[in-house]
């Protein structure tokens, strides 16, 4: 038993180790990564899904203004809803790892009562 545990916790290092090791060769990537054409997860998980509304996970290359308005418009249309009432997590791809992105950094982008998409969109800047 002592053995099998033993043998689990070697594991687990091991593939911690080759996590840390992706995260390095992110972090050093960063100098080449473009914002404006990065590879976004944004999770909508409502708030209502113990009645009935689905979560929705929506990737997207872009920008990440437009990633959080196209998740939050197929939020609304998937669960019929005029408003977004669900909690947020936004996470960005660098070098074959999915990076969490702070809140502090993309909560201002989310979904508000005078929420406008062509207030957002990026096609609609001049």
């Amino acid at each position: 038993m002592l053995r099998r545990k033993l043998k689990a916790a070697r594991k687990q290092i091991k593939d911690t180790e080759k996590y840390i090791d992706h995260l390095i060769e992110a972090t050093t990537n960063l100098k080449k990564f473009d914002m404006n054409r990065a590879r976004y997860k944004v999770g909508l998980m409502s708030m209502w899904s113990d009645h009935g509304e689905e979560d929705v996970t929506f990737l997207y290359t872009g920008n990440l203004a437009d990633a959080i308005v196209k998740a939050e418009a197929e939020f609304m249309r998937i669960n019929q809803r005029s408003n977004v009432s669900a909690n947020y997590s936004v996470a960005v791809f660098l070098s074959g790892v999915w990076v969490i992105v702070p809140p502090a950094y993309w909560q201002e982008l989310t979904h508000t009562k005078d929420w406008k998409p062509e207030d957002h969109l990026s096609s609609k800047e001049g």
